[in-house]
């Protein structure tokens, strides 16, 4: 499917948007928060909120950051999920304990192929988005009517100051959506047909 045709599913004035196609290397959600914030000059390991230990990439200490943040419950959670035969979450077979999965999420893609590393879901853009005060806009691709296409994943325990535009393809790829070049923007730089298809309101 081209650049073209895809975004004229989604927004009304198409060619005010663009795609940042990201490699599929098993990083590409943190490839994406990355080139978002480093479109504005800003390196996203130096946030409060993430956890970046000498010699870390960018992208090592993003994965470091959810890895810090598992508890005994996600794991839990990821066990549960992996009884109820959720393909997604086929790497819990090796993970009898906590520490087991809290190494694996260590694992970037890049270094060990996109095969042997825990690509990101719900869980780790959870984290994220609460660490960086970040709200992340998907439109996803698969998604059976367009309507359901439009998911928000908002930080739970603060007011985002930062909002960012993603496309979620098959097997949970994930692509970078630019609004007139611009790929991270506050919330009064939204345009209104984003505001509206993903009910966002600015809170008082």
């Amino acid at each position: 499917m081209s650049r073209k045709s895809s975004l004229n599913q989604i927004f009304e004035v198409e060619n005010e948007y663009s795609i940042q196609f990201i490699k599929a290397s098993g990083d590409c959600l943190y490839d994406c928060l990355v080139e978002g914030f480093r479109s504005l000059n800003l390196e996203i390991e130096e946030f409060p909120g993430v956890i970046n230990l000498p010699g870390d990439s960018d992208i090592q200490a993003l994965r470091r950051t959810v890895s810090e943040n598992i508890t005994d419950e996600d794991f839990a959670n990821f066990q549960e999920f992996f009884a109820a035969g959720l393909s997604d979450f086929s790497f819990m077979k090796r993970c009898r304990e906590k520490q087991d999965l809290q190494d694996r999420m260590l694992v970037c893609g890049k270094g060990a192929g996109a095969g042997h590393c825990i690509w990101a879901n719900e869980f780790e853009i959870g984290v994220l988005c609460n660490k960086l005060g970040l709200s992340c806009l998907i439109v996803d691709m698969q998604a059976s009517s367009l309507d359901s296409r439009f998911i928000s994943v908002q930080p739970s325990s603060s007011e985002s100051e930062w909002f960012i535009l993603l496309q979620r393809t098959r097997r949970e790829h994930y692509n970078l959506i630019k609004y007139q070049e611009k790929a991270l923007m506050k919330f009064d730089d939204l345009p209104e047909e984003v505001k509206l298809k993903w009910k966002l309101a600015k809170k008082d």
